[in-house]
């Protein structure tokens, strides 16, 4: 996240589907908070799946400080 920071990127907002275990530790291991999980389905692969949303905010300040 690092270059993420350095370019003045503020935000970043990810999702991934509610059975992906492996992706959402991935998101909270680099600081991605969980903000919301989706209530409409989709199918994917012949199954009925839901969204789950996350976002990483920077609390670098601008200044190199």
């Amino acid at each position: 996240m690092e270059i993420v920071t350095k370019e003045g990127i503020k935000q970043i907002h990810a999702k991934t589907t509610i059975t992906n275990i492996a992706s959402q530790k991935v998101l909270e291991k680099n600081e991605f908070k969980h903000t919301a999980s989706s209530d409409v389905e989709f199918e994917m692969n012949g199954k009925k799946l839901k969204f789950v949303h996350y976002i990483w905010i920077s609390h670098f300040n601008y200044r190199g400080e």
